[in-house]
């Protein structure tokens, strides 16, 4: 077992957890494979509105399968366009994403939290960027999405120690949007997702693609982008019946 999905909240939630006990999550090609394989799936799902990454047994993901790591060369994981593609598409998936955290979020099991919209974490939870103590690096998105969260220097201290740190600090840094007890992780996620996944469809897309570009483009650009899926969105049935609703009460 790898990956296993769960539809919560009439479909409209689908909780996607990692599931590799024996390697606390670690993120192997299979494990990657698996999540590409479910948000392909997920991504024509006519009821899901929101997605959430989780980890069985109080894991998020230790970091990358480094059995994996150790025997790699360069032109292997070029030919194999290791974990590449499904980093981007974890990113730019067209639905709001969460990362519900508890215990270690490290390497790429950091980076895979990162891409998700919003991270609620466990108390227990700890993060960090070990890479640079194996000879190596950040190279899956983590380096270039801390820096635009919590700048240069915040971010240049964790990529060369190697430190890691805890819920708390992850979230007075503003990498995170709630910390809770290990206990409520589940329900407080949970209410997080139902609350987004009674909101529009069409909304949710466009905002979503807005948001995706505004790290990506000089602010002129994104100005102008979201002015074209604002226009988009006057015209969808959505707007039409939730504007009248409205004006209704």
């Amino acid at each position: 077992m790898t990956v296993t999905c769960d539809f919560l909240c009439d479909e409209a939630v689908a909780w996607l957890t990692f599931d590799v006990p024996e390697k606390r999550n670690a993120l192997s090609s299979s494990i990657m494979a698996a999540l590409e394989k479910h948000l392909q799936m997920l991504q024509k799902h006519p009821h899901v509105q929101v997605i959430v990454l989780s980890g069985a047994n109080q894991t998020f993901a230790a970091g990358v399968d480094l059995t994996e790591v150790a025997e790699m060369t360069t032109e292997q994981a070029l030919n194999t366009a290791y974990l590449g593609p499904m980093w981007r598409q974890l990113a730019h998936f067209p639905l709001p994403t969460i990362a519900a955290v508890s215990g270690y979020a490290l390497g790429g099991g950091f980076e895979v939290a990162l891409m998700c919209d919003l991270i609620v974490a466990a108390e227990t939870a700890q993060f960090g960027f070990p890479e640079v103590s194996w000879g190596l690096l950040p190279g899956l998105g983590g380096t270039q999405k801390l820096v635009r969260l919590i700048g240069a220097y915040r971010a240049s201290e964790l990529c060369y120690t190697g430190r890691f740190i805890t819920a708390h600090e992850a979230r007075a840094m503003g990498i995170l949007n709630q910390v809770v007890a290990e206990s409520a992780l589940k329900e407080t996620v949970l209410a997080l997702a139902q609350k987004i996944s009674m909101q529009p469809r069409s909304s949710l897309q466009l905002i979503k693609k807005a948001l995706s570009y505004s790290g990506e483009t000089p602010l002129s650009v994104g100005l102008e982008l979201e002015r074209q899926l604002f226009l988009m969105a006057l015209s969808t049935h959505e707007k039409a019946i939730r504007t009248k609703r409205f004006l209704k009460k």
